[in-house]
């Protein structure tokens, strides 16, 4: 990446202009300096996988479901009759709750205490929704769940 000092000056001529985002500071010289990276929009992953079965002919899912009545668990995507669940955990690589020691511990407690209340529980992350995996196993849990006796 190339460094490009500007005046303030030039700073305020290029947003001005449109070609410079206004997320810029001066620093002690006097030179710009961007305070923060542009954040990207916020996906509804559990949206998605939603919309993915429901176009793929598989029922809808329910958003949210709290499948447990002592704790306020929810899964992200619950097909409650068939006890299959997704959980889509995201943040993996940005040291999101479910990668830190507290959170995934909460979240073993959780997906421990599901399998033992009979739940199949599909842990995924993002880019398995983006490229399809998340739904193919949405399909595979779901005819296995139709075919047990």
């Amino acid at each position: 990446m190339t460094s490009v000092k500007l005046t303030a000056e030039q700073v305020a001529q290029l947003q001005a202009a449109g070609r410079l985002p206004k997320v810029v500071k001066l620093d002690w010289s006097g030179q710009a300096g961007p305070t923060e990276r542009p954040k990207m929009p916020r996906v509804d992953w559990p949206a998605g996988l939603a919309h993915q079965a429901v176009a793929a002919g598989l029922p809808a899912p329910e958003r949210e479901y709290r499948f447990h009545t002592a704790r306020r668990w929810r899964f992200d995507l619950a097909w409650p009759d068939l006890r299959v669940a997704v959980e889509v955990d995201g943040g993996a690589f940005a040291g999101g709750r479910h990668t830190r020691g507290a959170g995934f511990r909460e979240d073993c407690v959780k997906l421990c205490e599901a399998g033992a209340l009979g739940w199949r529980v599909l842990r995924v992350m993002p880019e398995h929704v983006r490229d399809g995996s998340a739904l193919a196993w949405v399909e595979r849990a779901l005819a296995f769940a139709l075919a047990a006796p």
